[in-house]
């Protein structure tokens, strides 16, 4: 069967089953040796000048001093004729061409003189699909005095280093580039065309920041910090920050939405030191703070990607005023003690922290999981694995804290790094595939891991074989196999369910999705059906019918889903599955009628087929949460009814 990916970045012993649960020995074989041994493989042996990650199935890699894109098996896909290009995301990358140099200049106070310091690369901006179309960037918004009209040009992009900035990637559907002119900045959408936004003032540049949940921040350009303000693209409304008790002369300092929620400063002129000074608080969609300003910084796991604050536990990493780190909920109650140096946002169900000049890892509950023992660490990737560093080398760890097995065949070079006139070197948590070097060349290794088999004591004594059941079917992606008694949210749910449809149906999902629906995954992700997720799961389990938006654009990623919820998604899975959903036989829980009309047959499909039962003394309990390990355990005896039918 076919092993599934999530995601590029972020991430044993076999354990005996009932053998009425296990697909058979082969199974069990390899869950032996495979499961927590990193498998390693040069894929493109290193030829190319220069080269990116893979993101979106391509690479870009420079050739000939020009930049193309290949795909995982070194087909040219995009031909080598661009002089910059960065990483795909969502279907697009942007790529340029150079237009001219121009000398740096700065200005030198002991000669009174400028003088030239380096060079200024200016590049003329578009963007490519995955087929290689271009599109310009073209700003219709420059005035011409002698034609008193409006016009447009390319978008040029001037940058001390012949490359793009890694922040410059679509995000729903929207990037933020500035002028020509660099008198501002403008909202572009994948038609090249700058997003005319309404105006609050004599401003309305956006700034830097990627949109998220529909909402970008926009403000003053010239102003030192930005005089700043969030605008949501759905209504066309301004959203007024903080309210009467905060003075409206200092402006706000802010930054992207997350979960419902946006981490804002409120700055005031200190006199003593001659400068702003603030503190954070979060505020929701309607402006007002639901967490109380108190905090000096906050720890974002993704700045260009996902950008999360809000982790998957649902806590912010926060600093207080006495420079220590702990972490808050959405309400701004206090959950792991201010007692570190500095906290991570969690992955894998880890947090790092800092204390004493040592890194170690807490649990989900605030306990530490991996005592504090290492120079420097980094987030759990999401497959299970992180990089530790104890001071002389860097080395790849478990969830548990042991060294992973098999990473002594990926080079150090793929995720350690001491950069010059630094002591203070940098890791990164490797992805599915590295760029490698040899020789001055670049190519390309491809990692694969997946995580040891859970213990007993991660989860429910009567979840724990058809849980580990399910992770040996491969119906559970690497990243959800933690927290097991969490509740499950929409975004997750959709990740399971796709999964486990293709490896049940043994299929990729781009085969899946064009067989099923007549369209490519790409022209269903390229609609944008949802304003707050563009994750390819989400868009793939909406294009086959598992799962609907909230309405309005809304997906609504982050909520729990109920028992109900569940019952549905999972009778819908089953019909892509293959099997025949139209012969419900009508079930009397003891609660019917607290279930909702559109999910009593969904209710009644899933308890006939012993996918769900029912909470005891003949309920349902449809309006119920649902937790990760009930969904594995739901998932699995759907495969195994799919399966038992063929």
């Amino acid at each position: 069967m076919k092993q599934m990916k999530k995601r590029l970045l972020a991430a044993a012993a076999a354990v005996c089953l009932c053998a009425g649960l296990l697909p058979g020995a082969a199974a069990a074989e390899e869950t032996e040796t495979s499961r927590g041994t990193l498998q390693y493989d040069q894929i493109i042996p290193p030829q190319y000048e220069d080269a990116g990650q893979f993101s979106d199935g391509l690479a870009a890699v420079k050739k000939n001093g020009k930049w193309g894109y290949i795909d995982t098996e070194n087909k040219t896909r995009i031909p080598f004729q661009y002089d910059v290009a960065g990483m795909f995301n969502e279907g697009y990358a942007v790529v340029g061409n150079l237009l001219r140099t121009e000398p740096r200049m700065e200005y030198d106070w002991e000669t009174s003189q400028n003088i030239e310091v380096g060079t200024w690369y200016v590049y003329e901006l578009g963007f490519v699909d995955t087929q290689g179309k271009k599109t310009d960037f073209i700003c219709d918004e420059l005035y011409n005095e002698e034609t008193q009209e409006l016009y447009g040009v390319p978008i040029t992009y001037r940058t001390e280093e012949p490359a793009l900035p890694s922040s410059m990637i679509f995000h729903n559907g929207h990037i933020v580039l500035p002028l020509p002119d660099e008198s501002g900045s403008y909202l572009y959408d994948t038609t090249g065309i700058a997003r005319e936004l309404p105006a609050d003032s004599s401003w309305s540049y956006p700034l830097g920041w990627q949109l998220t949940e529909n909402i970008v921040i926009v403000g003053d350009w010239w102003m030192v910090g930005g005089d700043q303000k969030y605008l949501n693209l759905q209504t066309g409304e301004f959203i007024p920050v903080g309210g009467s008790e905060y003075d409206p002369y200092y402006a706000p300092d802010l930054r992207p939405f997350n979960q419902g929620l946006a981490m804002v400063k409120m700055r005031y002129w200190n006199d003593d030191t001659q400068r702003y000074e603030g503190e954070w608080g979060a505020i929701d969609t309607s402006g007002q703070f639901v967490i109380e300003p108190a905090y000096q910084d906050f720890c974002v796991s993704d700045i260009y990607g996902d950008y999360e604050v809000f982790g998957v536990t649902g806590l912010a990493m926060v600093e207080n005023s006495n420079g220590k780190w702990g972490a808050i909920n959405k309400s701004g109650e206090t959950i792991i003690p201010f007692q570190y140096d500095y906290l991570y946002t969690y992955d894998f169900g880890l947090a790092a922290f800092e204390m004493d000049g040592k890194w170690g890892y807490l649990d989900d509950k605030g306990a530490v999981a991996i005592p504090a023992q290492y120079a420097q660490v980094t987030n759990f990737c999401a497959d299970g694995y992180a990089v530790a560093y104890d001071g002389g080398k860097a080395f790849l760890i478990d969830s548990k804290g042991n060294a992973v097995a098999g990473a002594d065949q990926l080079d150090a070079d793929t995720y350690f790094e001491k950069r010059e006139g630094s002591d203070e070197p940098v890791v990164y948590a490797p992805g599915e595939y590295v760029v490698v070097q040899e020789n001055g060349r670049y190519g390309f290794g491809h990692v694969t891991y997946s995580p040891a088999l859970p213990e007993k004591s991660q989860m429910s004594s009567w979840a724990y074989e058809e849980v580990t059941a399910a992770i040996v079917e491969n119906l559970v992606p690497n990243y959800l196999q933690n927290l097991y008694r969490n509740n499950i949210n929409r975004s997750e749910f959709c990740d399971l369910t796709i999964q486990a449809v293709c490896e049940t149906m043994d299929k990729e999902l781009e085969e899946l999705i064009q067989g099923k629906t007549g369209k490519t995954l790409e022209q269903w992700q390229k609609e944008y059906p949802f304003y707050d997720s563009s994750d390819t799961d989400v868009i793939a389990a909406y294009a086959l019918g598992i799962v609907n938006g909230r309405g309005g654009g809304m997906f609504d990623p982050y909520a729990s889903i109920t028992r109900q919820e569940a019952a549905a998604f999972l009778m819908r899975s089953a019909k892509v599955m293959g099997m025949d959903t139209s012969k419900v036989e009508s079930t009397t829980f003891s609660d019917d009628k607290n279930i909702g009309v559109v999910f009593k047959d969904a209710a009644n499909f899933v308890y006939q087929i012993n996918v769900m039962n029912g909470t005891g003394s003949g309920n349902f309990s449809p309006t119920g949460k649902y937790t990760r390990e009930q969904s594995y355990v739901t998932i699995y005896r759907l495969f195994q009814a799919v399966m038992g039918q063929q």
